[in-house]
């Protein structure tokens, strides 16, 4: 199986979720039947391992006020990470802009599991089942940060 954990509560000054990611990745580590793939925010496009999984970096700009978090844009990207890795599972724990970025970018792989966490009822659906409910100005803002 292959998790794919998707987020932009990430910061490299730490932080819980942070704290989080990188127990889970030293979890599964010792679990060879879960391949574990992470995408953060970052301040430029990069990849890394954590112990056995792979991270990957949407560059995106800093959020004002906010020293080490930056935007999760790079809807292309994302993509493009999505075809490659094939994950079985999406974990996606943002309630904002990553929300909209990741079901752009998972329609092109449709994963088997989307849990989305940060929905008012903590969701764990049907991937097809998934389709962003937004607004057209939503909609346009997505479509304009999977160009970035």
């Amino acid at each position: 199986m292959k998790l794919l954990d998707i987020t932009e509560y990430h910061s490299p000054v730490g932080g819980g979720v942070t704290t989080y990611l990188r127990a889970k990745a030293r979890w599964l580590e010792r679990r060879p039947d879960v391949e574990h793939v992470i995408v953060l925010s970052g301040a430029r496009a990069a990849e890394e391992r954590w112990h056995r999984s792979r991270v990957y970096y949407l560059g995106g700009p800093p959020v004002p006020a906010s020293p080490g978090f930056y935007f999760f844009l790079g809807g292309r990207r994302l993509r493009a990470i999505l075809l490659r890795e094939r994950p079985d599972v999406i974990e996606l724990g943002s309630p904002f802009f990553a929300r909209w970025v990741t079901a752009y970018a998972a329609a092109a792989c449709r994963p088997a599991r989307l849990a989305d966490w940060t929905a008012a009822d903590a969701s764990f659906v049907p991937a097809r089942s998934c389709r962003i409910a937004a607004s057209r100005s939503v909609r346009r803002a997505a479509a304009a940060a999977a160009g970035y």
